[in-house]
Formats: C-alpha cells, sequence, structure tokens
C-alpha cells in the first residue's frame, strides 16, 4: 500500500532529470506539475530557465505538458510562453485529468511518459494510480500555500520512509 507513495526517482530539481536517459527508456512524454515543481506558487509565469529546460525537452523529440491543480487563469498564463499543452484543476491525485493530458499529447502508450511533481500524495499517487513513471522533485521554495503546507509533515514521512528502503534495495 505505502508503495504507491513512492516515486521511482528522487531528485533536487527538475534540472537533474536526464533527458538523454528517458529517451533512451522509450519515454514519449514529460508532464509536470507548476507550483514548487517548476516555480513557487507566487511566480505567475516561466523564466528563462524553465523556457530553456522545455526547449531542450522539445528538441529531444518529447513532448511535453503541464497538469495542475490550480486555476485555469494561473496554469494558461504560465503555459502560453511556452507553447505547450496543459490540463488545469486536473484533479490530482485522480487520473482523469492526467488520461486528458497524454490524450491531448498525442501519446500512443502512456506507459511511456513521466508525471514530474514536488508532492507525493497529489503528483506522485496520481502518476503511480495511472501507471506510468514518476519523479519526485524537491519543493524549489519553501513557501507553500496553506493546504500544501498542512501536508509536508506528513509527505516528509514518506519521503524518509521511501529512502531507507532504497538504501536497503540498493545493497
Amino acid at each position: 500500500m505505502i508503495k504507491k507513495f513512492f516515486p521511482e526517482k528522487y531528485v533536487d530539481s527538475v534540472y537533474e532529470i536526464d533527458l538523454e536517459n528517458l529517451k533512451d527508456e522509450r519515454i514519449e512524454a514529460l508532464i509536470f506539475d507548476i507550483d514548487n515543481t517548476l516555480v513557487p506558487y507566487f511566480v505567475p509565469q516561466a523564466n528563462d530557465r524553465i523556457k530553456n529546460l522545455f526547449s531542450k525537452i522539445k528538441d529531444k523529440g518529447l513532448k511535453v505538458g503541464v497538469l495542475s491543480n490550480n486555476k485555469e487563469h494561473r496554469v494558461s498564463l504560465f503555459c502560453r510562453d511556452l507553447n505547450i499543452e496543459y490540463v488545469h484543476r486536473a484533479g490530482k491525485p485522480g487520473v482523469k485529468g492526467l488520461g486528458r493530458l497524454i490524450k491531448k499529447l498525442g501519446v500512443k502508450n502512456h506507459r511511456n511518459t513521466v508525471i514530474i511533481g514536488d508532492q507525493v500524495f497529489t503528483d506522485v499517487l496520481c502518476g503511480n494510480r495511472m501507471g506510468i513513471h514518476t519523479i519526485l522533485v524537491k519543493p524549489v521554495s519553501k513557501k507553500d500555500a496553506f493546504g500544501t503546507w498542512i501536508k509536508r509533515g506528513i509527505e516528509a514521512v514518506v519521503i524518509n520512509l521511501y529512502l531507507k528502503r532504497k538504501k536497503v534495495s540498493v545493497k
């Protein structure tokens, strides 16, 4: 049961994701959360570093999209300059929004998709429920929206369990 909350990979930031390795693993699409995955929740638009990352992703032939539980205004404003598909009010950890985005992206086999986010109880659980690859990143800011802030304590326990099991399975 607890494994549903464990990501396949856990990295410090989206910039540590090995795009070449994902391409070798036949990944077709990367789906990102916005808030505290790419930028702090109070930053309305993508910065140059995010724009460069998304450009590299597209240059590798990978599709890219955003899946967010946030409102359309916030998500569309963020995605407009990036020229990427998105689903707002996605209802994560439910999988309907994720399924809609995978379809929008034209992914042939949904299992060739990776979801990348900063939260165990939304992003990772959503991806695991859908049967796709999951990458958890450390939040880009210590500031969180109130509802998210409350969950971080419980999330820390799950992450510590994940890290302990990972060390045991590596040996």
